[in-house]
């Protein structure tokens, strides 16, 4: 489309020659439709990734000297390419599924009125996962957190090619004139949910107990989520904004806070970063591998509510150190681009068609 419509802004990409791409439209739109009228959205986007799997075109696997999968849309096409003696790359999204289990049940314990918030893998997904780990040739992750859970779920390393995401250095800005004449700003952006920390960020700003302060959470709410999240005071719950609005906020803001219990990577850290604010995030995210503690962000042990209070709290009472490590993230940030990402799967394609 010459200018697709918002709603399609997140599906659509510039600058790649039309005859690169393949699309199957109509796959993605009966899966809109199924989610639409009640469907699980963990069977209908497996559903989903099957039938695409085996509607790619067996010319296109033909002609290819390698066939990236992601993962949960990998294991068919791992046969076909494996059935024309072609590797298979994966790309792991996210840390392994039985990690994720075994976090999802420390949730539950900690905070038990959010069990509702936390998904249940069903047996076919995870099985469908296993066989993608173990037919391909090589699995590129993007985090060291993604790394290790693999590994500790049986995956030899050797296996596994880490590749971390980059981020568009020309859509985020620094601008905190603001916040002179306003609150000093924590801001939390991503899926409003259990996973993501949301109750104990919560948590975390009624111990700190400010009034000078604000607390702004953006993004979309899951049903408990929207049960318990209400805009309070000085704790705004704005809900999904489009990615423009997004990076606005960022750069309107002073701290960025993101207590996730499990991630893939969290590419929202980076551009976070890149709008010039000091991350506060923990060590089941991309943070080691982004972030220097104490520099331009603090890494916490996910879970931790006291460990998050006592960082922001050093956040406001240090608003001129906040303020230089802002600087410091956009500096670490700009050494995130997609360019080098991109340089970085051309290295691992060429040294794998080598051997």
């Amino acid at each position: 489309m010459p200018t697709p419509p918002d709603w399609l802004g997140h599906r659509t990409v510039t600058g790649v020659p039309i005859d690169k791409i393949r699309t199957i439209p109509w796959l993605e739109f009966a899966a809109l439709l199924r989610l639409r009228l009640g469907g699980e959205p963990q069977v209908v986007m497996h559903w989903r990734n099957e039938r695409f799997q085996r509607a790619i075109a067996q010319a296109d696997i033909e002609e290819s000297d390698a066939v990236i999968g992601f993962d949960t849309s990998a294991n068919i096409l791992a046969d076909r390419a494996a059935g024309l003696g072609r590797p298979l790359i994966l790309d792991q999204t996210i840390a392994h599924p039985r990690s994720k289990h075994r976090v999802y049940e420390a949730i539950k314990a900690q905070y038990p009125d959010w069990a509702d918030d936390l998904d249940i893998r069903p047996d076919t997904i995870g099985a469908a996962e296993e066989s993608e780990h173990r037919k391909a040739a090589k699995i590129v992750v993007a985090s060291s957190f993604t790394k290790r859970t693999l590994v500790e779920n049986g995956i030899a390393e050797n296996k596994i090619i880490l590749n971390p995401y980059g981020v568009d250095l020309k859509r985020f800005s620094i601008r905190h004139q603001e916040s002179r004449i306003r609150p000093f700003r924590f801001l939390f952006a991503g899926l409003v949910c259990a996973r993501k920390g949301i109750p104990l960020l919560l948590q975390a700003w009624q111990r700190l107990k400010r009034s000078d302060a604000e607390l702004c959470i953006v993004g979309p709410l899951t049903p408990t989520a929207a049960a318990k999240c209400r805009s309070d005071g000085n704790v705004n719950v704005l809900g999904k904004l489009p990615h423009t609005s997004v990076a606005s906020m960022m750069s309107e803001s002073d701290v960025f806070v993101f207590p996730s219990y499990f991630e893939g990577f969290g590419l929202v850290l980076l551009e976070a970063m890149a709008a010039g604010l000091p991350v506060i995030t923990t060590t089941a995210t991309a943070a080691p591998d982004i972030i220097t503690d104490g520099s331009d962000g603090f890494i916490i042990k996910s879970g931790d509510a006291d460990a998050l209070a006592t960082k922001m709290e050093f956040c406001l009472g240090n608003r001129e150190r906040v303020a230089e490590m802002g600087l410091g993230a956009r500096a670490k940030a700009e050494r995130f681009s997609w360019d080098a990402y991109g340089d970085r799967w051309t290295k691992i394609l060429q040294e794998i068609n080598r051997g």
